[in-house]
């Protein structure tokens, strides 16, 4: 008399209209039963809708104990899935609490047209997940799905009162296009606009990227939502959810990892320097960085819950950043020079020392390449840790003395940088 999702009711139905011949097939077919089982659920449906809003608290009790099994009605397709979605409730990333889709909705931002939600594990990993950061800054609530079968519903019925359900994981998610695309007529326009100025400005990144990680992504765009973290990886439409894929491959019904896409960040500071380093054309940079792109995507990969593509090679990497980090800190913390000047000021020193070394080599002196033989091996060190962030431009030139920062200075003068 009541489907598998509403197990947890227990009752007794009299009715004077069955008829007196029970069989199984006569059950099966019963007219009469299947108006008694509509019945019965648009009831349950009703009460429980009622008590979400006039007893909450009762509600929440209720919800945390049979939610998950309410929700595998959204799976079914014997019933108005649009009436079930009214009665759930889903954690909300910016009210830290239970919200209804209806909720949802009236808290939409201007322009709004999406349902935003993000599968996973459990309330903290998703709360600190690059994929909703970019959303939590424009203000934009994002659904938390920590039940598994959340995953499976989303993906059968991908709308809600004509607004779509969409997860953030999605590589098509353009924040500025998507918020504000019911504003001024031309806000499209200038959204595609800088779409395709990222596109031209980062193009040789781009292509860089691609060219050193191979088949091991499907593309690498420039990202539109991310603000802080360095990057992110990203399903088209029609794949399937990075979460949903991940359950399958632990259940073993499924044993195919298919390649993401890699969205980048323009902004990060470790992106830029590739970016610099790219369109300066310094091959001995190119070539270093290489490493760096791919722990990069490695990074990405760990961050969804997924093991880097070769596990060896990712421990190499992290090995030779630890061994040289260790060297670097021994020399910072047994010379101390106090030597102020500015963030760009060190810059134009470290940086513009190193990439010009080459060319002050054609022009230098016995005496001088004397000298820089001396340091080369110190200002490598340096400048690679730099480039991978890992110590302030100010604490690495610590380490020069004064001459050194002299000699520095000198050079730079020579080659017109002030």
């Amino acid at each position: 008399l009541i489907p598998n999702y509403l197990r947890f009711i227990r009752g007794v139905v009299d009715s004077e209209d069955l008829p007196l011949n029970i069989s199984r097939e006569t059950l099966q077919h019963n007219l009469v039963l299947e108006k008694i089982k509509s019945s019965i659920i648009q009831k349950v449906i009703n009460e429980l809708k009622k008590n979400k809003e006039e007893l909450i608290e009762d509600y929440l009790k209720f919800w945390n104990n049979f939610g998950s099994v309410l929700k595998e009605g959204l799976c079914e397709s014997d019933f108005d899935h649009e009436k079930l979605l009214e009665i759930c409730i889903f954690r909300s990333s910016i009210h830290n609490r239970l919200i209804s889709l209806d909720e949802y909705i009236s808290n939409f931002k201007e322009g709004q047209k999406t349902i935003y939600y993000l599968s996973g594990d459990n309330v903290d990993k998703l709360l600190s997940s690059p994929q909703i950061e970019g959303f939590l800054n424009k203000g934009i609530d994002v659904l938390l799905f920590t039940d598994p079968v959340d995953n499976f519903w989303v993906n059968n019925y991908i709308k809600y009162k004509d607004y779509d359900i969409k997860s953030v994981t999605r590589s098509n998610i353009d924040l500025e296009q998507d918020v504000d695309k019911d504003k001024e007529k031309g806000a499209n326009n200038e959204s595609s606009k800088d779409t395709k100025q990222d596109e031209g400005q980062y193009s040789k990144l781009i292509e860089y990227f691609k060219k050193v990680l191979g088949n091991l992504v499907k593309d690498v765009k420039i990202s539109r939502k991310l603000t802080s973290s360095i990057a992110c990886l990203t399903v088209g439409d029609s794949g399937m959810d990075m979460y949903t894929e991940r359950l399958l491959m632990e259940q073993r019904r499924s044993s195919f990892q298919v390649p993401k896409v890699l969205e980048i960040n323009p902004k990060h500071p470790i992106i830029q320097r590739i970016n610099s380093d790219l369109l300066a054309e310094d091959q001995h940079s190119i070539i270093s960085n290489e490493e760096l792109v791919k722990l990069i995507f490695d990074e990405a990969c760990i961050i969804e819950g997924q093991l880097p593509s070769n596990v060896v090679e990712f421990s190499r990497r992290i090995n030779n950043i630890m061994v040289s980090y260790e060297g670097l800190a021994k020399i910072v913390n047994t010379i101390n020079i106090n030597y102020n000047v500015s963030d760009q000021m060190h810059y134009d020193y470290l940086y513009g020392a190193v990439r010009k070394q080459k060319r002050w080599a054609k022009t230098e002196t016995k005496e001088e390449k004397k000298q820089r033989e001396k340091e080369q091996e110190l200002q490598n060190l340096i400048s690679n840790y730099y480039k991978y962030n890992i110590v302030r431009t100010k604490e690495a030139l610590k380490i020069l003395t004064a001459e050194q920062i002299e000699i520095i200075r000198n050079k730079n003068n020579k080659g017109g940088v002030k």
